[in-house]
């Protein structure tokens, strides 16, 4: 059906079809047998036998009986009233047999002649002890429902109508709850980086509103995929690009120094800006390698322990000239599946961005250790921290917090957004938050790491 409207209309629109055509056979069925029991069923005859139940088990065994009548299905059912004028299963009298029952005992109360017999219109049963009952065969009334309200009709729909109204239920909720798994799952994909993310066939197949959609989701991570790979390509050649006369003028700078004509200082100076461009480079590539996404990287076994104490002994030299204390705890033994170079990378865009706004004289705390499903890498600073609103932005690709940019800091808004993509290419993600007493504390959470901050 192509129309999701029309499925579910006329799902429910079965559903009542079949709740009414089996209500109107199971009171078919029941009116026969009705029918049966009318013409089977002589007064005279349950009269026999409700005197036959008098006489064995007395006025107990005639209620007994009475009640047992009552279910079953018949269109006569027989009253019994005892002497002070009550029906023995309390049942209501009709206003007219009360009326002739009243007067009955009132004709057998009052005086008469020795020779006068008051009229008996209703048959009598005479129990063990002597006590009378006056019995009255009187049709089955139906109640507001009717068929329905007879023995087993109401039993026999509401079992076919939850049946039905189930399993059609399920019917619909699957065929509507199972796509939208399916479209959820690829838009998780889709949002975790995976841009070759796909609904199955089997949901952009569907000819109804779940189809369309399906579709307009495969289009849209399509042009998604698309946009993302041009972006890449224009990273990576932009960068190459200004890779070649970066190189020409390094070799001319150090063709004019070789001169020695007084101007080292100025010479210096366009050393200095080349390589920080270099950097800028080197920093643009990296962020391009990590958004090809797992088509660029490699995959081997890390020792990871061994990779923070490496990085950790290279940022030495650097905290040493800022003053600054490193502080490891790293777990021993702690290996990872994934890119030695980019783990190296996005540990180390971290260790030197703390390292830059730690003060002298203060520590920088750098721990390593396992987590159920991989590891945690934790760098903390004693640095102004970050501004709580900024704290989502700071991953992000040439962000800069605003009381960060100076022309001293060297950054360019580049290296957390590398450590973010790396994390994402493990399994992972990176997470910031501020210390008590000042400083910023940054997780790299790698593998499927379970939870959110672990303290």
């Amino acid at each position: 059906m192509r129309s999701l409207y029309l499925r579910i209309f006329a799902t429910i629109g079965l559903t009542m079809m079949l709740i009414v055509g089996v209500s109107i056979l199971a009171s078919f069925h029941v009116a026969n047998r009705w029918m049966e029991a009318t013409e089977e069923i002589r007064p005279n005859e349950l009269i026999a036998d409700a005197a036959r139940q008098l006489a064995d088990g007395g006025r107990a065994g005639l209620q007994e009986w009475l009640r047992v009548q009552e279910r079953t299905p018949s269109a006569a059912l027989l009253l019994v009233i005892d002497a002070e004028g009550r029906e023995l299963l309390d049942r209501r009298l009709p206003p007219q047999l009360q009326r002739r029952i009243q007067r009955m005992r009132e004709w057998r109360q009052s005086p008469r002649p020795q020779n006068f017999r008051p009229p008996l219109p209703m048959p009598r049963l005479v129990g063990p002890g002597g006590e009378e009952y006056f019995v009255v065969p009187t049709p089955r009334r139906l109640g507001p429902f009717g068929l329905f309200g007879m023995p087993g009709v109401r039993r026999l729909v509401l079992v076919f109508a939850l049946l039905f109204t189930a399993g059609f239920s399920f019917l619909l909720a699957r065929s509507i709850s199972a796509p939208i798994r399916g479209l959820r799952d690829a838009s998780r994909q889709l949002a975790d980086g995976h841009l070759d993310a796909r609904v199955r066939p089997a949901i952009s197949a569907r000819r109804d509103e779940l189809g369309s959609l399906g579709r307009d989701f495969d289009e849209m991570a399509a042009r998604l995929e698309s946009l993302m790979a041009s972006r890449q390509e224009l990273l990576r050649n932009i960068s190459h690009e200004l890779r070649t006369p970066l190189t020409r003028i390094r070799m001319a700078v150090e063709l004019a120094s070789q001169r020695n004509d007084g101007n080292a200082a100025e010479l210096e100076r366009v050393v200095g800006e080349a390589e920080k461009l270099d950097q800028l480079i080197g920093q643009v590539l990296a962020l391009a390698q990590v958004d090809h996404g797992a088509k660029g990287w490699k995959c081997d076994r890390v020792d990871l322990s061994a990779l923070v104490r490496t990085l950790i002994e290279e940022a030495g030299i650097e905290a040493d000239t800022r003053s600054v204390t490193l502080r490891p705890e790293i777990a021993a033994q702690v290996t990872l599946e994934g890119d030695a170079q980019l783990l190296a990378a996005a540990i180390e865009n971290v260790l030197r961005n703390a390292l830059r706004y730690t003060s002298p004289g203060d520590a920088v705390d750098v721990a390593l250790r396992p987590a159920p499903g991989g590891a945690i890498v934790e760098i903390a600073d004693r640095g102004p921290g970050v501004p709580e609103a900024e704290l989502p932005r700071i991953f992000e690709p040439f962000h800069q917090v605003a009381s960060a940019r100076s022309p001293q800091d060297g950054g360019y808004g580049l290296g957390l957004a590398v450590t973010a993509g790396a994390a994402r290419l493990h399994g992972g993600r990176v997470q910031a938050s501020n210390r008590q007493g000042g400083g910023l504390r940054i997780e790299i959470l790698l593998g499927n790491v379970p939870g959110g901050r672990i303290d």
